[in-house]
Protein backbone atom coordinates (compact mmCIF):
# COMPACT_ATOMS: atom_id res chain seq x y z
CA UNK A 1 0.00 0.00 0.00
CA UNK A 2 1.24 3.16 -1.19
CA UNK A 3 0.81 6.91 0.29
CA UNK A 4 1.18 9.24 -2.60
CA UNK A 5 3.77 11.97 -2.59
CA UNK A 6 2.36 15.27 -1.89
CA UNK A 7 3.63 18.83 -2.02
CA UNK A 8 3.76 20.48 0.73
CA UNK A 9 2.29 24.04 -0.03
CA UNK A 10 3.91 27.12 1.60
CA UNK A 11 7.16 25.81 2.05
CA UNK A 12 9.94 27.50 1.87
CA UNK A 13 12.75 25.26 2.15
CA UNK A 14 16.04 25.75 4.40
CA UNK A 15 16.00 29.73 3.66
CA UNK A 16 14.19 30.19 7.39
CA UNK A 17 16.34 27.90 9.02
CA UNK A 18 19.90 28.67 7.70
CA UNK A 19 21.24 31.82 8.95
CA UNK A 20 23.43 31.74 5.60
CA UNK A 21 19.91 31.88 3.44
CA UNK A 22 21.33 33.34 0.29
CA UNK A 23 24.23 30.97 0.21
CA UNK A 24 22.24 27.53 0.33
CA UNK A 25 20.30 25.97 -2.00
CA UNK A 26 16.58 25.97 -1.91
CA UNK A 27 15.27 22.33 -0.41
CA UNK A 28 11.87 22.16 -1.21
CA UNK A 29 9.96 19.13 0.61
CA UNK A 30 8.36 16.30 -0.83
CA UNK A 31 7.81 13.72 1.05
CA UNK A 32 6.88 10.16 0.00
CA UNK A 33 5.73 7.62 2.53
CA UNK A 34 5.15 3.90 1.85
CA UNK A 35 3.03 1.68 4.11
CA UNK A 36 3.92 -1.92 3.77
CA UNK A 37 1.55 -4.14 5.86
CA UNK A 38 2.87 -7.74 6.29
CA UNK A 39 -0.88 -8.87 6.62
CA UNK A 40 -1.05 -7.54 2.75
CA UNK A 41 -4.25 -5.79 3.60
CA UNK A 42 -6.86 -4.93 1.07
CA UNK A 43 -7.94 -1.33 2.75
CA UNK A 44 -5.34 1.40 2.67
CA UNK A 45 -4.11 3.06 5.81
CA UNK A 46 -4.27 6.76 5.74
CA UNK A 47 -1.31 8.63 6.02
CA UNK A 48 -1.21 13.08 6.37
CA UNK A 49 1.82 14.87 6.63
CA UNK A 50 1.12 17.22 9.27
CA UNK A 51 3.96 19.40 8.81
CA UNK A 52 7.64 18.81 7.31
CA UNK A 53 11.13 21.05 6.89
CA UNK A 54 14.58 20.65 5.72
CA UNK A 55 17.51 22.61 7.37
CA UNK A 56 21.08 22.78 7.54
CA UNK A 57 22.80 21.80 10.12
CA UNK A 58 26.09 22.23 10.40
CA UNK A 59 27.19 21.04 6.99
CA UNK A 60 23.94 18.51 6.67
CA UNK A 61 20.69 18.87 5.70
CA UNK A 62 18.20 17.46 7.99
CA UNK A 63 14.77 16.79 7.69
CA UNK A 64 11.71 16.79 10.58
CA UNK A 65 8.33 15.86 9.64
CA UNK A 66 5.16 14.93 11.69
CA UNK A 67 2.87 12.42 10.27
CA UNK A 68 -0.52 10.94 11.15
CA UNK A 69 -1.20 6.98 10.65
CA UNK A 70 -4.47 6.14 10.62
CA UNK A 71 -4.51 2.14 10.06
CA UNK A 72 -7.86 0.61 8.60
CA UNK A 73 -9.88 -2.55 9.98
CA UNK A 74 -7.59 -5.40 8.71
CA UNK A 75 -3.82 -3.85 9.63
CA UNK A 76 -5.52 -3.22 13.07
CA UNK A 77 -7.03 -6.91 13.35
CA UNK A 78 -3.35 -8.42 12.09
CA UNK A 79 -1.76 -6.59 14.05
CA UNK A 80 -3.56 -7.44 17.49
CA UNK A 81 -3.01 -11.11 16.20
CA UNK A 82 0.63 -10.63 16.69
CA UNK A 83 1.01 -9.65 12.76
CA UNK A 84 3.43 -7.11 12.39
CA UNK A 85 3.44 -4.20 10.35
CA UNK A 86 6.46 -2.25 8.56
CA UNK A 87 6.63 1.18 8.05
CA UNK A 88 8.99 2.30 5.67
CA UNK A 89 9.96 6.29 5.08
CA UNK A 90 11.48 6.94 2.04
CA UNK A 91 13.10 10.18 1.47
CA UNK A 92 14.85 11.43 -2.23
CA UNK A 93 16.81 14.25 -3.13
CA UNK A 94 16.30 15.46 -6.57
CA UNK A 95 17.04 18.23 -8.99
CA UNK A 96 14.07 19.02 -11.15
CA UNK A 97 15.02 19.42 -14.86
CA UNK A 98 13.25 20.84 -17.73
CA UNK A 99 12.83 18.58 -20.47
CA UNK A 100 14.00 15.40 -18.56
CA UNK A 101 13.04 13.52 -15.47
CA UNK A 102 14.25 14.85 -12.24
CA UNK A 103 17.83 13.61 -11.21
CA UNK A 104 17.89 11.72 -8.14
CA UNK A 105 20.88 13.15 -5.97
CA UNK A 106 20.23 10.96 -2.47
CA UNK A 107 17.90 8.39 -1.38
CA UNK A 108 17.03 6.95 2.49
CA UNK A 109 15.18 4.73 3.37
CA UNK A 110 13.88 4.73 7.24
CA UNK A 111 12.24 1.16 8.30
CA UNK A 112 10.41 0.43 11.50
CA UNK A 113 8.10 -2.49 12.44
CA UNK A 114 5.24 -1.99 14.65
CA UNK A 115 3.92 -5.37 16.89
CA UNK A 116 1.78 -5.95 19.74
CA UNK A 117 3.05 -8.22 22.36
CA UNK A 118 0.29 -9.80 23.93
CA UNK A 119 2.46 -11.31 26.55
CA UNK A 120 3.13 -7.99 28.22
CA UNK A 121 0.50 -5.64 26.40
CA UNK A 122 2.56 -3.33 25.00
CA UNK A 123 3.24 -2.22 21.35
CA UNK A 124 6.97 -2.42 20.39
CA UNK A 125 8.58 -0.29 17.85
CA UNK A 126 11.67 -1.73 16.43
CA UNK A 127 13.93 0.71 13.99
CA UNK A 128 15.31 -1.80 11.57
CA UNK A 129 18.21 0.63 10.37
CA UNK A 130 19.56 0.93 13.82
CA UNK A 131 17.67 -1.94 16.13
CA UNK A 132 16.54 0.43 18.42
CA UNK A 133 13.74 -0.68 20.43
CA UNK A 134 11.07 1.58 21.97
CA UNK A 135 8.06 -0.13 24.15
CA UNK A 136 4.67 2.04 24.42
CA UNK A 137 1.55 1.35 26.40
CA UNK A 138 -1.19 1.88 23.87
CA UNK A 139 -1.37 1.91 20.17
CA UNK A 140 -2.19 5.45 19.76
CA UNK A 141 1.74 6.14 21.87
CA UNK A 142 2.96 3.96 19.30
CA UNK A 143 1.92 5.67 15.88
CA UNK A 144 2.69 9.11 17.38
CA UNK A 145 6.18 8.04 17.99
CA UNK A 146 6.37 6.73 14.23
CA UNK A 147 4.99 9.91 12.59
CA UNK A 148 7.25 12.21 14.89
CA UNK A 149 10.72 12.31 12.71
CA UNK A 150 13.38 14.68 13.97
CA UNK A 151 16.74 15.82 13.00
CA UNK A 152 17.35 12.99 10.37
CA UNK A 153 20.30 13.60 8.35
CA UNK A 154 19.75 13.26 4.90
CA UNK A 155 22.52 15.42 2.93
CA UNK A 156 25.44 17.10 3.14
CA UNK A 157 25.67 20.58 2.28
CA UNK A 158 28.79 20.55 -0.14
CA UNK A 159 26.86 17.76 -2.60
CA UNK A 160 24.49 20.30 -3.90
CA UNK A 161 24.97 23.62 -5.83
CA UNK A 162 23.88 26.64 -3.83
CA UNK A 163 22.10 28.02 -6.77
CA UNK A 164 19.92 25.64 -7.29
CA UNK A 165 16.86 24.25 -5.92
CA UNK A 166 16.08 20.75 -5.11
CA UNK A 167 12.90 18.54 -4.34
CA UNK A 168 13.06 15.95 -1.02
Amino acid sequence: MRAKARPLRGFAGVSRACPSARKAPTLTLLASVILTCAANAQEDPSVRIASAETRLDGEVYTLSADLEYALGAEPMEALANGVPIVFELQIEVRAPRRLLPDATLASLRQRYRFKFLSLTQRYLVTNLNTNERNSFRSQAEALEFLGRIRDLPILDRALLDPREAYLV
